[in-house]
């Protein structure tokens, strides 16, 4: 995320109205409602998403629910995270725990600046906990994990502080994607840094992810094509005939 922007930039006069309300948590991050959840079963405005459910749908299963579960995706940006998750949700007619950090960029125009990290990070884990009472019969599709508000915040300020909190929520995962930046880099306005960011993300997960599989099953997603398949063999493999209640394949 474009956090380079705002390294050593003061809150000067005409931040103190944001950074007023931010301390007391702006709307958008207070309360986690509808709008931060994405259901597949919708319909949504987003065209290329709505044609990527269709394809996965028709191409692959239908699902039962026999318990919950919370699955999170991490990586660096333009790693194809969001795509894989919307592909696994599609399959389970699951719930996609969308992005505080995207959705703030989006509302203030700018990245957040070092003190709001725990905020940020804190709100991500409200949309998740609120997706888990809303759907208790759902698998629930984290995009990102919480985890990932704490490694940016250590790319980009140096910031360790909120390592071992985000690892504490990380134990909830039943299972975690690692994305690795082997697909072409992207470019998306306001959201994206660059190739070299994507790359210095990865290598901090990897120093990350020693310890966060003492806590949560990490499966690593690699290569350019193929990865939705993987990472259903990954979670069958993992949960055995729980997942196969899950998710099952339509009759022909």
């Amino acid at each position: 995320m474009p956090l380079r922007n705002c390294i050593g930039i003061p809150c000067g006069k005409k931040d103190e109205p944001w950074k007023h309300g931010y301390k007391q948590a702006p709307e958008s991050l207070k309360h986690a409602s509808a709008h931060d959840v994405f259901k597949p079963d919708a319909a949504h405005d987003n065209a290329d998403q709505n044609a990527y459910i269709s394809q996965v749908r028709h191409k692959r299963y239908s699902r039962t629910v026999s318990r919950q579960l919370r699955i999170a995706v991490l990586g660096g940006e333009s790693t194809g995270k969001t795509t894989l998750i919307l592909g696994l949700a599609a399959i389970t007619h699951g719930v996609v725990v969308t992005e505080v950090l995207r959705d703030f960029v989006q509302e203030h125009h700018r990245p957040p600046h070092q003190e709001g990290q725990r905020r940020i990070m804190l709100a991500q884990r409200q949309r998740e906990d609120q997706a888990i009472a809303d759907h208790p019969c759902a698998v629930i599709f984290c995009d990102p994990a919480v985890i990932m508000t704490a490694i940016y915040s250590d790319l980009y300020f140096k910031d360790r502080s909120l390592h071992d909190q985000a690892l504490s929520y990380s134990k909830d995962y039943d299972a975690t994607f690692w994305c690795r930046p082997d697909i072409p880099w992207v470019a998306d306005i306001g959201q994206h840094d660059g190739p070299d960011f994507r790359d210095r993300a990865d290598s901090l997960i990897q120093s990350w992810v020693g310890q966060l599989g003492t806590v949560t099953s990490v499966h690593e997603i690699t290569g350019q094509s193929g990865r939705l398949d993987l990472a259903h063999e990954l979670l069958s493999e993992q949960f055995g005939s729980v997942w196969e209640s899950v998710v099952r394949p339509e009759p022909t």
